[in-house]
């Protein structure tokens, strides 16, 4: 089962080019799961060395959409949590969760044209840069 499921790894096509248009700015990563593995799937697609801090939720202890994750990313990036920008697929334990603890959540829903209540909503990663007024930590 997990050489088949790492064995279809790939990234989304929208992700290298937000990537680009995002340098410059403090990119961290929030991922709930085993730490290598989460490590491993970063070298693997290419992304690896792109963010700082990558806050592992079976490293730490947390895992979203617990506040004291999120809290620990701002606190190990260096930044106030309300500077900071959390991006998510899933509604309630990542978006509403990373603004319930005090950044700003962006939903990423490529599923559907739904919006999420009291958080920015996005359908593709190309949509992303646009939001972003500042330069912090997303």
């Amino acid at each position: 089962y997990l050489d088949g499921y790492e064995a279809h790894w790939a990234p989304y096509p929208d992700v290298r080019p937000c990537l680009d248009r995002l340098q410059g700015r403090r990119l961290g990563l929030i991922p709930n799961g085993d730490g290598p593995q989460q490590r491993d799937k970063l070298a693997k697609l290419g992304l690896a060395g792109l963010f700082s801090p990558v806050v592992i939720s079976r490293e730490v202890g947390l895992a979203k959409p617990q506040k004291e994750i999120f809290e620990l990313a701002a606190q190990q990036a260096g930044v106030d949590i309300h500077g900071c920008v959390f991006v998510g697929d899933r509604l309630d334990s990542h978006a509403q969760a990373a603004a319930n603890a005090g950044m700003q959540g962006v939903w990423l829903n490529r599923k559907d044209g739904a919006k999420g209540p009291g958080v920015a909503t996005i359908h593709s990663l190309g949509e992303l840069p646009g939001l972003l007024p500042f330069k912090g930590l997303v």
